[in-house]
């Protein structure tokens, strides 16, 4: 023992014994009416998650099934059967039992949920406990990879509208065989995260939603959240905030270089600042264009958009500061986004009273 810790720990001691203590009686606890309180809490834990992923699979299915044509032409556009599927590999060790308890989830991939109006779940071949024994013939091994496996399985199917998926299932210890169509879709998948943030983001594959934001949001919110993050990914804004970090890392290091050879050392700092600045250049119009092609997304799930707007508002009083509402930073002020998104809206409002294809007005792009 040091005597760093030694002084710690007679500085602890001392404060501990310099303390007030309660007066009342505090009852005594067997270990296992503790244990099973924690084991009823974690089931809690499991069963409030799932009400969110039935919630957020609800509104953003339809949202990504209208807009298959639109994410086409981003090469985004892919199919969806409806199956949300989960294994214990998907949780904590803490909550693993209260996976099997909850959700009779096992170490195949295990479906949870059926997406209402998709056609798995107006088949009537498929059941939430059914466990994913193969997909086209490809096994799933029952192991810690075992839904990494199945996501990889999916990801090679080439599927289009109309065409089936073929699926091995086990129900009750019976193995059974269904196919399955698929709908077109926008090809991301929905994901809620345990977050008490009020947060929402796209990282080019998928669109994730913390649990912050599905108790902030009604289901009108979150369906606005999920266009403006569905425009991130459709919109490609994360390969090109990417790929202008690169730019500007390269250009930084040209500067270190530069000052390397007249004798200073910058210490990579000039390649950490364009680094910084690639990545945060153009955010504020990439939020921009995510809030204007994500009300399409909207409309053309059947969303009126008129009130998405007010929808920021509330955002920007609730999570914002006055700051953010004069001056924006790497999202636009939010006076003028409010603002935005009402001329947006009222675009929207005409083509739709003439008739014309709800498309967002981009350079170059098919109507």
């Amino acid at each position: 023992m040091t005597i760093r810790n030694i002084i710690l720990g007679g500085l602890a001691l001392s404060l501990v014994s310099a303390c007030m203590a309660p007066e009342t009686r505090k009852h005594r606890l067997s270990d296992a009416a503790v244990e099973k309180e924690q084991q009823e809490q974690y089931r809690a834990i499991v069963r409030f998650w799932m009400d969110d992923v039935r919630r957020l699979n609800r509104i953003a299915y339809p949202i990504l099934k209208s807009n298959y044509a639109i994410c086409a032409q981003a090469d985004d556009g892919g199919w969806n059967d409806g199956i949300i599927v989960s294994s214990l590999d998907s949780f904590g060790p803490e909550l693993r039992q209260a996976a099997r308890d909850v959700l009779n989830i096992s170490e195949y991939p295990t479906v949870i949920h059926l997406i209402p109006g998709s056609a798995a779940a107006e088949s009537g071949l498929v059941a939430e406990g059914d466990r994913v024994i193969a997909v086209n013939g490809d096994r799933m091994p029952a192991s810690e990879k075992t839904l990494e496996s199945y996501v990889k399985a999916l990801g090679g199917l080439e599927r289009r509208q109309g065409e089936t998926v073929s699926y091995l299932l086990s129900r009750d210890g019976e193995e059974h065989r269904v196919a399955l169509p698929v709908d077109a879709s926008c090809d991301y998948r929905v994901a809620v995260l345990r977050d008490d943030t009020v947060n929402a983001f796209a990282n080019g594959d998928a669109l994730f939603v913390n649990t912050g934001m599905m108790r902030f949001a009604n289901d009108y919110e979150l369906a606005t959240v999920i266009g403006h993050e569905l425009a991130h990914n459709a919109m490609n804004h994360i390969e090109k905030m990417k790929s202008n970090a690169t730019a500007g890392v390269a250009g930084g290091f040209l500067l270190d270089i530069l000052f390397a050879s007249v004798g200073v050392n910058t210490g990579g700092g000039f390649t950490r600042l364009g680094g910084n600045v690639g990545a945060s250049a153009y955010s504020q119009d990439f939020e921009t264009e995510a809030d204007y092609v994500g009300l399409y997304f909207m409309a053309r799930a059947g969303y009126d958009v008129n009130d998405a707007a007010v929808f920021w508002r509330r955002m920007a009083a609730q999570v914002g500061n006055a700051r953010s509402v004069g001056k924006g930073y790497s999202h636009p002020p939010t006076a003028e986004r409010f603002l935005r998104l009402q001329e947006t809206a009222a675009e929207i409002e005409r083509k739709q009273k003439a008739g014309e294809p709800l498309m967002p007005e981009i350079a170059d792009s098919p109507s």
